[in-house]
């Protein structure tokens, strides 16, 4: 009768450790941010309020130049602290890579700078921004705006203008340059 019980509780076990994983969307496979990352990011972002209006508030510090292939893209970088820090790298030719399959296209920066106290890093977004996670350090260009928040936390520091899409399918290297 116990290796009876044994047996019906190891298949319950079994059962219910299974439950629920089957029909999670993809978005449940994204990753927690480092510990380090969260200690700047507002009370609200933690709790997934999405603030998007630096994006329409934010003035635009410096003209970009995109080119990727044979298509080339206007973006603009905002006027903060970290806009100005990205600034100081360009030019820039680097590869891209894809931080989160079908909704963002990445690229690494060549050396990191910490977040700034005024510009905390948060979840909102918008289609085409362009925006800084200090752990990689890397620049993530939004193409798709079919989530609710990105990945992880960001400081948003720049928008992309016109169609993006094409970033979804292309692999290779980009050049940013600084537009007179």
């Amino acid at each position: 009768m116990k290796k009876l019980l044994n047996i019906l509780l190891l298949a319950i076990l079994f059962l219910l450790s299974s439950c629920g994983t089957s029909d999670l969307p993809d978005s449940s496979l994204d990753f927690n941010p480092p510990k380090d990352d969260t200690e700047n990011i507002k009370e609200e972002d933690k709790r997934g309020k999405v603030d998007t209006e630096v994006y329409n508030t934010a003035s635009v510090y410096v003209k970009l130049k995109i080119i990727a292939g044979n298509i080339e893209i206007e973006a603009i970088l905002f006027d903060n602290q970290t806009s100005r820090s990205v600034a100081e790298m360009l030019p820039l030719t680097i590869e891209i890579w894809q931080p989160a399959l079908g909704f963002a296209s990445a690229f690494d920066l060549p050396q990191s700078f910490p977040y700034f106290e005024q510009e905390p890093p948060q979840r909102g977004y918008e289609l085409g921004s362009l925006a800084y996670w200090m752990p990689g350090p890397s620049i993530a260009m939004i193409y798709n705006d079919d989530r609710y928040q990105t990945v992880v936390p960001v400081v948003p520091i720049g928008k992309i203008n016109g169609d993006i899409r094409f970033l979804e399918s292309y692999e290779g290297t980009i050049t940013i340059e600084a537009v007179e």
